[in-house]
């Protein structure tokens, strides 16, 4: 089987989708041929997503692809029954799944091995087992392709993996934050929690703060200096901004997550390092992947679970539970009752569409519990005046637009910027409006050229 047949050949996924077993079909590179929706179903993957081409161990994502590969051990030694914890039940109580084994041969030419999964719990639902259900069980479940504001405390489904994560969302929507959660609530959380933002790196300095650097390496160089990963063994390394990251240091850091080795600057010694990778991108990485600053074979290592966090205006219902968690920690902080925010005022804090998100929320709540002795009732009134000063600074102007009506105007910008791809001139063409206009009403809003993508 060649490349074209991985990406053209529906007779596979047929004869797969006529068999009542789930079933996965393994080329002979290593890489999926075709797999059945009941397949997809037991190890949690989305029905619509489109898996032929990629590598065999990115739908297992098991002991299994690390100790001794499946495809490997069935051509050596024949048809295997082996028992596996895929990533997606790694926090379930019965958690192992048999994956059966069989090899497709054509005469004495080796086509590909065929893998039989079975149920992995007799009452795992449909539900639990959607991509964007599963991960933990917990009280508030935590969905697995996009992440609830209110779920910032639920986290130990991420938490107790040593997988790496990438966590996707916008400026100020918690990506460190949640990273930081992630490492406290897990298994390293006695080990460090380092973080390293690639924003603006020349390859050179990326590589010495990743693997560090050995005396004399480079000019400034006047001392041996670790570099972020064993700085974090044993602990969490936290990469912000990975949009920023060069292609050759991507091929570096996949290197170091397939061998856990690094060989600092100016050595030929390699260092063995224990470091949970978690990477954060402000941009879709979808948009990433396409435009080509997003190495896939980089992507397919380090994506043992993506998290999406919305923006918070796609979330305005979750703002009582946000406030309710500050306070609560605020209250736990200071050991005395915080203000009360009225009714009112809680829908008023929904009607502004905050674009700085989560950070500038909390922001806002940390000003009111300055402004507002313990048990003091938060009017509505106050609340508005902030928000009008907030919307005047931002428009730069005097007056005052509706709330609604300004929010109703930044979603229709920002859907007609993620339909043209992050492109100005498509978008202002798709809203009827001139490029200057456009660009003068994203800067009034708050929107960021990519915040569309």
């Amino acid at each position: 089987m060649d490349q074209t047949d991985i990406n053209s050949n529906e007779l596979l996924r047929a004869i797969l989708e006529a068999s009542k077993e789930p079933q996965v079909i393994v080329g002979s590179d290593f890489r999926i041929h075709a797999i059945n929706t009941g397949a997809k179903k037991q190890l949690c993957i989305a029905s619509d997503d489109r898996l032929e081409g990629l590598p065999c161990k990115t739908i297992l994502g098991s002991e299994l692809c690390r100790s001794a590969c499946t495809f490997k051990r069935t051509v050596a030694e024949g048809p295997l029954t082996l028992e596996s914890t895929p990533a997606c039940l790694a926090d379930q109580e019965e958690k192992l799944i048999t994956v059966q084994t069989r090899i497709l041969s054509l005469g004495s030419e080796l086509q590909g091995v065929l893998k039989t999964f079975s149920s992995p719990r007799p009452e795992l639902s449909e539900e639990h087992c959607s991509a964007e259900k599963i991960l933990h069980r917990t009280s508030s479940p935590l969905p697995g392709q996009s992440f609830s504001a209110s779920s910032i405390k639920n986290i130990a489904g991420f938490a107790k993996t040593s997988l790496p994560i990438i966590i996707e969302g916008e400026t100020g929507t918690g990506k460190e934050f949640l990273a930081r959660m992630i490492h406290e609530n897990g298994p390293r959380k006695k080990g460090p929690f380092v973080v390293l933002d690639a924003t603006h790196f020349s390859n050179e300095i990326a590589d010495s703060l990743l693997f560090g650097h050995r005396k004399g390496t480079f000019t400034g160089a006047i001392g041996d200096q670790k570099g972020r990963l064993e700085a974090a063994d044993k602990g969490t390394l936290f990469i912000d901004e990975l949009q920023n990251m060069s292609l050759a240091i991507q091929m570096k850091l996949l290197r170091f997550l397939d061998r856990k080795t690094l060989v600092p600057l100016g050595s030929s010694t390699e260092i063995s390092i224990d470091t949970r990778i978690l990477v954060a991108t402000n941009e879709p990485l979808s948009a990433l992947l396409a435009t080509g600053r997003l190495r896939s074979d980089f992507f397919y290592r380090i994506r043992g679970k993506t998290i999406r966090i919305p923006s918070l205006r796609e979330q305005l219902d979750e703002i009582p539970a946000l406030v309710s968690w500050k306070f609560q920690k605020w209250e736990d902080e200071n050991k005395t009752p915080p203000p009360v925010v009225l009714t009112d005022s809680m829908r008023a804090l929904q009607s502004y569409s905050w674009p700085g998100n989560i950070r500038e929320l909390f922001s806002f709540l940390d000003y009111m519990l300055g402004s507002f002795s313990s048990g003091e009732k938060v009017p509505v009134s106050w609340v508005k005046e902030e928000l009008k000063s907030i919307i005047q600074d931002l428009s730069g102007s005097g007056e005052m637009e509706d709330l609604e009506e300004m929010a109703s105007e930044r979603e229709l910008i920002i859907q007609a910027l993620r339909s043209a791809e992050g492109e100005i001139g498509r978008a202002s063409e798709m809203l009827g409006m001139s490029r200057t206009t456009l660009w003068r009403k994203m800067k009034k809003l708050g929107i960021r050229p990519f915040e569309g993508d």
